[in-house]
């Protein structure tokens, strides 16, 4: 996409000694253009959090150079108007949530810092119905940000070449491919191919010629013994724009992802 940057566009929040981050990319014209957009989706985000939760900064870097990032605080946030009037217990509870685009490309989300009662209590109609009204709202203002995941190529967007022979280097394993299309320090991932020892995962590149290539890997393999098969599959980082968001499931101490332990319950509650 031409005279765009691929932005990384960062949310901070914290609650007491807790807090977190959730990242999201889009390609707009400029880190400052990425900027006024997250300042317009912020209020969505800040209508998800109960009582507690503060919506702490806004940073924005190019993402390919990490560098040069805008940094909005607080007090330069919009809050809107939609906040819930409800508790939030953060360390050990939050919504999984998942943004994609469509069945290929998906993106999981822990959504922290949302009323407590929606996730200890989603039959709870009033409550959880409110709760999807804000969440709809959110997944909306991404996708009219243009916001995006940032994904491996799978499939037709990134399709596979056949590999023809297998030979042992002493870099690695030299892999015919006729007219491969790769240049030293591509990455591939390598399936399929049948021998005693034979390349298996992922691998950089050292190009020999047009049609052969290094699968660098050490120690050196020695004798392959290729007898057929295999193809490889160029590792290619792209953006998919997000086209749908929906909740997967409340997630507690025990199922979900608790700030201090990966295990253990729900702290009960006392009166």
């Amino acid at each position: 996409m031409a005279d765009t940057v691929n932005a990384r566009t960062t949310f901070f929040f914290e609650d007491g000694k807790y807090g977190w981050s959730e990242s999201y990319f889009s390609q707009p014209a400029s880190v400052q253009a990425a900027r006024a957009a997250a300042l317009l989706i912020a209020p969505k985000r800040i209508a998800l959090l109960g009582t507690g939760p503060v919506f702490a900064a806004i940073r924005v870097s190019d993402a390919d150079i990490e560098r040069d990032s805008l940094i909005t605080l607080a007090a330069d946030i919009p809050t809107g108007k939609d906040r819930r009037e409800e508790a939030s217990d953060v360390p050990y509870s939050s919504w999984l949530c998942q943004l994609s685009n469509g069945t290929r490309y998906k993106r999981p989300l822990y959504l922290r810092g949302c009323p407590d009662i929606d996730i200890t209590d989603p039959e709870d109609a009033a409550a959880h119905g409110v709760f999807k009204k804000a969440w709809a709202a959110y997944v909306a203002a991404l996708i009219a940000g243009g916001y995006m995941l940032r994904v491996l190529l799978r499939g037709t967007d990134n399709p596979s070449k056949k590999i023809t022979d297998v030979f042992g280097d002493a870099a690695g394993f030299k892999v015919t491919t006729a007219a491969h299309g790769l240049v030293n320090n591509d990455v591939v991932r390598i399936s399929g191919v049948k021998g005693s020892t034979v390349p298996k995962g992922k691998y950089t590149v050292r190009k020999v010629d047009d049609d052969n290539f290094v699968a660098l890997h050490l120690p050196a393999p020695g004798a392959v013994g290729y007898t057929g098969g295999g193809e490889w599959t160029k590792q290619i980082i792209g953006f998919k724009p997000v086209t749908e968001g929906i909740i997967v499931r409340q997630t507690r101490r025990a199922t979900g992802r608790p700030f201090d332990s990966p295990h253990g319950r729900r702290k009960a509650r006392t009166a």
